[in-house]
């Protein structure tokens, strides 16, 4: 489901999809859930312009930052040139934007959404390209198994 989801938005790259083994239920309306992960997909496909874009999105069951909550942390990477260190900061300030036809609203509309639901979301350069990690707390239902710390 997640693969066809995200089929249009990955553009040219290549997508690498790492799913736990057992489904996850996330405290979240699934179109809020689509627009954090479709906005990301597309930005990462966007960074990763060579032949050889990668994408790379990853979930695993954790604990919060403080072991108090299960989470669901979502990791999207992709090999492109990473983000300007210039605007590394306030990259998820409204109006930011390294795009010509862009507007600076996505990452600031994710972090809205995800902080709406007591998630989080952060970015950081890589030696090739970028990663953003999400958190987003689990749905009481879904706490079966028990989750890594944070690390």
């Amino acid at each position: 489901m997640l693969r066809e989801m995200l089929k249009d938005a990955v553009g040219e790259s290549t997508l690498n999809l790492e799913l736990p083994d057992a489904d996850i239920h996330i405290l979240a309306a699934p179109q809020a859930f689509e627009r954090v992960l479709t906005n990301l997909v597309i930005n990462a496909g966007d960074a990763a312009t060579d032949e050889d874009g990668t994408i790379d999105v990853r979930f695993e069951r954790v604990l919060n930052a403080d072991n108090s909550k299960a989470c669901v942390r979502m990791r999207v990477r992709d090999n492109g040139n990473g983000i300007d260190p210039a605007i590394l900061e306030s990259l998820f300030d409204p109006l930011v934007t390294t795009k010509a036809a862009g507007y600076g609203l996505g990452l600031a509309s994710v972090q809205r959404t995800l902080e709406d639901h007591d998630g989080s979301i952060s970015a950081r350069n890589l030696e090739r390209g970028a990663a953003f990690e999400v958190t987003w707390p689990l749905a009481p239902d879904a706490l079966g198994e028990t989750p890594k710390p944070v690390t």
